[in-house]
C-alpha cells in the first residue's frame, strides 16, 4: 500500500511580514494540488500536525470545510502545537482540527492503531508519549505519525531535539515514522526502516533555509519500503520571499550597538550636550526607529501627570 506523506502545512490567510504574495492563494494552490494528486493516485494522506497556523482562525475553518467536505481522499493526522488552543490538550477546547475531526473530515491518530491495508498507523500529538505497538498485530507494517522536535541539528540556542537516526534506533517497532514540528526536510533509512520530515509546505519565513527549500510531499510504499520525493509546484523564493525587514532590523541593531559603543567611549552622558548626540544620530544612524528611541531617552517625557515640563537647555 502507498501513502502520501506531508508534514507541517501551516494553513493561514494572514500574510507573514516576509511574504510578497497572497499567502491564502498560495496555500490554496498548494493544498489543492496535494489533494488532487492524492485522489488521482488513490493515496491516503498522512499529515504530521500543524495543519493550520492558528487553532482558531475561523476563516481558515470555513475554507477547509469547503475544501474537504466533498473529497474522497482521507487525511490521517495528529495535533501540532499550532493546532491546539493555548497549547492545551486537543480535546479540552474547540479548535479547527477538533471541529474537522468531529465532522469526519479528518481522521485522528493516537495510541490505538488505525488499520489501513496492511498497516497499523499510530499517532502522537505534540507533547504526547510515543505509543507502544500491539504485538498481536505485528505481522502488519507499523507506522508512527508524530509532532515532536526531531532534527538533524540544533536550530537555535538551547534547542532540545532528538536526531532522526537515534529516534529510529530508540523506536525499532516502527517501519515508517513521519514527523513534523521542525521545519527542515530530512530522510533517514536504517535497514528498510524510514524516518522522514517533508519540511514545510508554506515557507512562512524568509530564512536562508527557505530560500533553498522546495516544498514537497513524499510517497512511501509499505510493500517495497521505498520512499520518493514529489515537489509541489511553487514560486521562486526570490519572487515570494523578502528579507528587507530582516536586513532593516540587522542594520538597526548594528547602528544601535555602534551608538552605544560611542557613548561608552565618551563616558557618562550626563555632561554631554544633547546637540552633540543628535548630530551624531543624524550623521551616522539611518534607522528612524533607533533615532526616535534615543531622542526620547535624552529628551525625557514632555508630559507627566497632565503637566508640560520645560525642556532642558542644551
Amino acid at each position: 500500500m502507498k501513502f502520501l506523506l506531508l508534514s507541517d502545512t501551516h494553513g493561514t490567510g494572514k500574510n507573514p511580514v516576509g511574504r510578497k504574495d497572497d499567502i491564502m492563494e498560495t496555500f490554496d494552490r498548494k493544498f489543492t494540488y496535494v489533494l488532487n494528486y492524492a485522489e488521482q493516485h488513490n493515496l491516503p494522506i498522512l499529515q504530521a500536525g500543524d495543519l493550520t497556523h492558528s487553532s482558531r482562525n475561523w476563516d481558515m475553518l470555513s475554507y477547509l470545510v469547503r475544501k474537504l467536505k466533498d473529497r474522497t481522499v482521507a487525511i490521517y493526522t495528529v495535533f501540532g502545537q499550532h493546532d491546539m488552543y493555548l497549547r492545551k490538550q486537543p480535546r479540552q477546547t474547540p479548535s479547527i482540527m477538533q471541529i474537522l475531526m468531529e465532522s469526519n473530515m479528518l481522521v485522528p491518530l493516537g495510541s490505538k492503531p488505525t488499520l489501513l491495508g496492511n498497516c497499523n498507523i499510530y499517532g502522537a500529538n505534540w507533547g504526547d508519549n510515543i505509543p507502544g505497538i500491539e504485538h498481536d498485530l505485528n505481522t502488519r507494517k507499523n507506522i508512527l505519525v508524530l509532532h515532536a522536535p526531531v532534527s538533524l541539528k540544533e536550530e537555535y540556542p538551547g534547542h532540545d531535539f532528538t536526531g532522526p537516526g537515534y529516534f529510529l534506533k530508540k523506536h525499532p517497532d516502527f517501519d515508517l515514522i513521519l514527523v513534523g514540528d521542525v521545519h527542515r526536510m530530512f530522510t533517514a533509512v536504517r535497514k528498510s526502516r524510514t524516518i522522514v520530515n517533508t519540511g514545510p509546505m508554506l515557507r512562512l519565513e524568509a530564512t536562508e533555509y527557505n530560500f533553498k527549500h522546495k516544498p514537497s510531499f513524499f510517497i512511501w510504499d509499505s510493500k517495497t519500503h521505498s520512499i520518493k520525493r514529489h515537489i509541489i509546484p511553487h514560486g521562486k523564493a526570490e519572487n515570494v520571499l523578502s528579507r528587507e525587514h530582516l536586513d532593516e532590523a540587522k542594520i538597526s541593531r548594528q547602528e544601535l550597538e555602534a551608538f552605544t559603543a560611542t557613548l561608552n567611549k565618551l563616558g557618562s552622558a550626563t555632561g554631554m550636550r544633547k546637540a552633540k548626540i543628535k548630530k551624531y544620530l543624524k550623521n551616522n544612524v539611518k534607522s528612524k526607529r533607533v533615532r526616535a528611541i534615543v531622542e526620547e531617552i535624552i529628551n525625557g517625557p514632555e508630559k507627566r501627570d497632565g503637566h508640560r515640563h520645560d525642556k532642558e537647555e542644551n
